[in-house]
């Protein structure tokens, strides 16, 4: 109890801190978070290790990003939300915690499907399409990308839209050596981006 106490008191002084002086680091942030989960207060510490979760992603820190994601999805078990398990899977993706990525992608896909979100769908299939390409499982891949490019709409989505054409293209051409499917995709990818302004995207498929 007095531990739990202790915790509260630091919780507290650590978050009035933060609200008077410049944005909390990373590191800051996962103190606070550490404190609130001390002192049980499990949403809290789970909303805090959210946002340095999301901090460290801006940041690429994703080693970081994944860690506090992590502890945020074992804080809130079944209520973990799409966007969060999403961003778990990516960040362990990143990080190469390839082992993790995927049942927490797949759990996002099965959540989203319930909920008939297509857009967070076509997110995790892509997700877990990079996921397969990098345990090299590339009929996986092409079934991956093929269904989430079933789902997106180029116009509302063209940099999602580009992505999974470019994981086609790259799985279908320069791995299988399925040019004629392959090329056209990663085609694809290039014209939707195109005299847009994602350039880092449009740098990515072309490449």
């Amino acid at each position: 109890a007095v531990r739990k106490q202790l915790h509260a008191i630091a919780a507290d002084l650590f978050a009035q801190r933060m609200e008077t002086t410049r944005p909390p680091t990373v590191e800051q942030l996962a103190l606070l978070a550490q404190h609130q989960q001390g002192a049980d207060r499990a949403q809290a510490a789970a909303a805090t290790y959210r946002r340095a979760g999301d901090l460290s992603e801006a940041q690429t820190a994703v080693s970081e990003a994944y860690r506090c994601y992590e502890r945020c999805c074992e804080l809130l078990g079944d209520a973990a939300d799409v966007d969060l398990l999403l961003a778990l899977g990516r960040t362990a993706n990143d990080a190469g915690h390839f082992e993790k990525a995927e049942p927490a992608l797949e759990r996002a896909l099965a959540e989203a499907r319930t909920q008939g979100d297509v857009a967070r769908q076509a997110r995790a299939l892509y997700e877990l399409a990079q996921t397969a390409r990098r345990h090299a499982k590339w009929p996986r891949c092409v079934e991956l990308a093929r269904e989430g490019l079933a789902l997106v709409s180029e116009k509302d989505n063209p940099v999602l839209s580009a992505r999974l054409h470019g994981q086609l293209g790259w799985a279908l051409g320069y791995i299988l050596g399925q040019n004629q499917e392959g090329l056209p995709a990663s085609e694809r990818a290039v014209a939707l981006l195109e005299g847009t302004a994602h350039r880092s995207e449009l740098a990515s498929a072309y490449s």
